[in-house]
């Protein structure tokens, strides 16, 4: 849920959690629908960590 200008600037990402392996999608919706999906998961794991 960042919103900003990150762009030329130098960022870290740390990888906290492994979502899921490699997939093949049938089509462009259900690639859609399954990243929709993989963002509730991770964001519902953070909650945890919101002060």
């Amino acid at each position: 849920d960042f919103k900003g200008d990150l762009y030329g600037r130098e960022i870290t990402v740390y990888f906290y959690k492994y979502i899921r392996g490699e997939e093949k999608f049938d089509s462009i919706d259900e690639l859609k629908a399954r990243i929709t999906e993989d963002r509730e998961n991770i964001k519902n794991y953070f909650q945890c960590y919101k002060k």
